[in-house]
C-alpha cells in the first residue's frame, strides 16, 4: 500500500520547541489557520514552532488507493468518529504508528494536538504511542473540542495539559511556564489532566482582536495545498462568535461567545501580506458569519475596491435584510464570486422553530438580490431537526422548484445532530428527543422523537430524497465539486489579463466567427465584465458587429459598449425564454443573427443549460459554445444542452 522506503512523513528539519500537529478529518480544502494562529503567537514570544500536517500528508499519500473517501464530508463522520473507524485503522496499517514514532524522535519537548470530533480518536493513537516511546514529552491538546471546560477533562487521558477556549494568550503562559519550572496548571485557560477540573481557572476572552498576531503561515508550505485547480486557499478570521447566535441547532456561538469584529484595516493588512509574501489571492473568511457587522462588511469592501487588490473570497452568510443590493454588488466587485447561506429549510414552520431568524420571503429576496448582483449562490440544508414533518420537506422541495433560476449550488443536506452545548441539548426533552441512553458526545447523531417517527434512519431516507430532488432539478452539488464547473469561483474570467487572454484564445482557436457578418453574445453576468467580454470579441473578430444581452440589475453607464456600434440589451434577471421580456425576445428574433455566442465562466450548470437552450430558439443550429479554458466549438442541435465543450 505505501512504499516503504520513504518515510510517511519527515521530521522537522530545524531545532523546534514545540510541534503542532494535525492529524487526519474530513477538511483538506485549507491549511489548518488554528494551528497557523498559535505558531504566530509562541514564535512571537521567542520560542520556536514547527507544523506537522497528517491531514494533508496522507491524503496525498494514500489517494490513489481509493483511501480518499474517508474525507468526504457526507461519510466523515461515520469514518472517524463512529462505527467505521476501525475500517480507517484497517486502510492505514501501521501509517499512525510511523507518524508516531516520526514525532516521538523529533527534538521538540512539547508536542501540541489540534483536536475537533472527527480527528480525536486519532490525536488519541498517535499520542498515546508517543507517549509511551517519549515520556519525557509533554502533550498539549487544544482546538475546537476544547472549548467547553466542563467536558475536558473526560475528552481523553492523553493529553498532559488541555487548553480550553481560545489559546493564543494561554500556550504562551504555558510554554514559559514549562520552560522555566513554573506551575503550568496554574495558568489560566489550562486545564491539568491530573487534577481534572479541580484548580482550573477560565481565561477572559480578548475583547480587541486586533490585537492577535494572525497568520503568516512561515511554517508552512503552502503549495501542498493546491486543489484540483491548482490555487491555493487559507482561512482568515474576520471575527469569532456569533453575530445571530440563536439557532436552535447550533453550538459554535456557545463554544466562542459574544461577537467580537477586528478592524477592516487589520483584515486588509493580513490579506495583503499573503498576497504580497505568499502568492496567494484566494481566502476564506472562517467566521460563523460574514456578515456580523453589515457596516463594517461594506467598509471593508470598498477598502478593498479602493486598493486595487485582486483577490477571491468567500464565506458563510447569515440571511438578512441588511444584505442590500447596493451591499451585494460591492461584494462582487471587491472579489466574492460565492455567497453562501445557511438557510437550513424551505418551510416558514421550521425557520420558526429552528429560530433562523428570518422566513421564506426574506431568503428569496437575498437569493434573487444575490443573483441579480452576479454572485453564485450556494445554500446549505438541514434535515430531521425534531417538529418536522414531511409537510416540511415538501414545502422545501417547493421552494427549491420555485427558485432554481436562483440557487446554483445546495453544498451539503446535512442531517440534525445534537451537538453538545447547543440550546437543543441543553433543552432536548422539551423538544420531544428521547436518548437510548444518557446524552454523550458520540450520541449525538442516534436520537428520536418521542413518536418514534424520526429516527436517524428516516433522517437518512428524508435527506437521500432531497438529494434526488436537487439533482433532478439540476442545481449544483457542491462548489469544490466536480459535478459543478468553475475556476477560482469564476474569478479566473473575471480578472481582465486573464479574461483578454481567454477571449483571444477563443478567437485563434476557431474559425466559427469567420464570415459572420452579425453575432449575438449571450452572458448572465454584470456589466463590467460583458462590456470587456464584448470588446474583446470586438477586437479579435473587427469585422463582425456584435450585440450583447447580459444580466444585470445596475443601469448606469453603457457608453463604451454603444461606441463600440452595437446594441447593449440589459436583462434584469436570468436569461431564458421565460424571463426575457417579450419585446427584447421578438426583436432579438427579428434581427437574424448568423450566430450566438454562449461564453461559459462561472455559470452554474443549470444557467448554462437553460442560457444555451434560449440561444438555440434565436438561432437554431448556429450557437457557439466557449468553456473556461478557451475552447470553441459549434454547439448543435443533437448536443446535449449544457454540454461544457472541452
Amino acid at each position: 500500500m505505501k512504499n516503504k522506503t520513504e518515510p510517511i512523513i519527515n521530521a522537522p528539519e530545524h531545532e523546534t520547541d514545540i510541534l503542532l500537529v494535525n492529524t487526519p478529518h474530513f477538511n483538506v480544502l485549507y491549511p489548518p489557520s488554528g494551528i497557523a494562529y498559535i505558531c504566530e503567537a509562541v514564535r512571537n514570544a521567542g520560542f520556536k514552532p514547527a507544523v506537522m500536517d497528517i491531514n494533508n500528508t496522507l491524503i496525498k499519500r494514500f489517494s490513489n488507493n481509493g483511501i480518499d473517501r474517508f474525507w468526504h464530508v457526507d461519510k466523515s463522520i461515520a469514518f472517524w468518529m463512529g462505527e467505521d473507524y476501525p475500517e480507517i485503522e484497517k486502510a492505514f496499517g501501521d501509517s499512525f504508528d510511523e507518524v508516531a514514532d516520526v514525532i516521538a524522535e523529533c527534538d521538540a519537548r512539547v508536542i501540541g494536538f489540534s483536536v475537533n470530533m472527527l480527528n480525536l480518536r486519532t490525536s488519541d493513537h498517535i499520542a498515546k504511542r508517543v507517549r509511551k516511546l517519549a515520556p519525557d514529552k509533554t502533550v498539549i491538546y487544544g482546538g475546537y473540542s476544547c472549548y467547553h471546560a466542563d467536558i475536558c477533562q473526560s475528552l481523553s487521558d492523553q493529553p498532559d495539559y488541555i487548553c480550553v477556549g481560545e489559546s493564543e494568550t494561554t500556550i504562551v503562559e504555558l510554554m514559559r511556564a514549562l520552560a522555566n519550572g513554573g506551575d503550568p496548571g496554574s495558568v489560566p485557560g489550562v486545564m491539568e489532566k491530573k487534577t481534572g477540573a479541580n484548580g482550573y481557572q477560565p481565561r477572559s476572552r480578548t475583547e480587541d482582536l486586533d490585537k492577535i498576531a494572525w497568520p503568516t503561515w512561515r511554517e508552512f508550505d503552502l503549495s501542498r495545498y493546491k486543489t484540483l485547480h491548482e490555487f491555493v486557499t487559507v482561512s482568515v478570521n474576520a471575527s469569532r462568535g456569533c453575530a445571530w447566535g440563536r439557532c436552535h441547532f447550533c453550538s459554535d456561538f456557545n463554544a466562542t461567545p459574544g461577537f467580537r469584529r477586528r478592524s477592516s484595516e487589520s483584515l486588509l493588512e493580513e490579506i495583503g501580506y499573503s498576497v504580497e509574501h505568499n502568492g496567494i489571492d484566494n481566502f476564506h473568511l472562517s467566521d460563523l458569519i460574514v456578515n456580523g457587522d453589515h457596516q463594517e462588511l461594506e467598509r471593508f469592501c470598498d477598502m478593498v475596491i479602493e486598493s486595487g487588490l485582486k483577490i477571491c473570497f468567500s464565506g458563510q452568510f447569515h440571511i438578512d435584510k441588511r444584505l442590500t443590493p447596493n451591499l451585494l454588488s460591492k461584494l462582487r466587485r471587491a472579489g466574492m464570486p460565492i455567497i453562501n447561506f445557511g438557510m437550513e429549510t424551505g418551510s416558514n414552520r421550521m425557520m420558526k422553530i429552528m429560530r433562523k431568524g428570518h422566513n421564506v420571503r426574506l431568503a428569496e429576496q437575498c437569493l434573487v438580490n444575490s443573483r441579480r448582483a452576479d454572485l453564485i449562490t450556494n445554500v446549505n440544508l438541514l434535515v430531521g431537526f425534531p417538529g418536522e414533518t414531511m409537510e416540511d420537506i415538501e414545502e422545501t422541495v417547493e421552494f427549491l422548484e420555485r427558485n432554481r433560476e436562483f440557487i446554483d449550488i445546495v453544498e451539503v443536506v446535512n442531517i440534525c445532530s445534537i451537538q453538545y452545548g447547543s440550546p437543543l441539548w441543553n433543552n432536548y426533552e422539551k423538544f420531544g428527543v428521547v436518548f437510548d441512553k444518557t446524552p454523550g458526545l458520540r450520541e449525538e447523531r442516534f436520537w428520536i422523537s418521542e413518536d418514534g417517527v424520526n429516527t436517524f434512519d428516516e433522517r437518512v431516507r428524508r435527506a437521500e430524497l432531497l438529494q434526488n430532488k436537487i439533482e433532478e432539478l439540476g442545481i449544483g452539488k457542491g462548489y469544490h465539486s466536480q459535478e459543478f464547473h468553475f475556476l477560482r469561483g469564476g474569478e479566473n474570467l473575471f480578472e481582465p489579463g486573464l479574461y483578454k487572454s481567454a477571449v483571444a484564445s477563443w478567437i485563434k482557436s476557431s474559425g466559427v466567427l469567420e464570415n459572420v457578418d452579425r453575432a449575438l453574445v449571450l452572458r448572465s453576468c454584470a456589466v463590467e465584465q460583458a462590456t470587456l467580454l464584448v470588446e474583446e470579441l470586438r477586437a479579435g473578430a473587427p469585422g463582425t458587429r456584435f450585440d450583447l444581452l447580459c444580466q444585470d440589475s445596475v443601469k448606469d453607464d453603457f457608453d463604451r459598449l454603444m461606441n463600440g456600434g452595437g446594441t447593449f440589451l440589459c436583462q434584469d434577471g436570468p436569461l431564458s425564454v421565460e424571463t426575457v421580456n417579450q419585446d427584447t425576445l421578438e426583436e432579438l428574433r427579428s434581427l437574424a443573427y448568423d450566430a450566438v455566442v454562449v461564453p461559459f465562466g462561472a455559470m452554474p450548470r443549470y444557467t448554462y443549460r437553460k442560457v444555451l437552450e434560449f440561444a438555440e430558439t434565436l438561432r437554431p443550429g448556429k450557437v457557439v459554445t466557449v468553456d473556461f479554458i478557451g475552447e470553441m466549438e459549434e454547439y448543435t442541435p443533437d448536443d446535449k444542452p449544457g454540454k461544457v465543450v472541452a
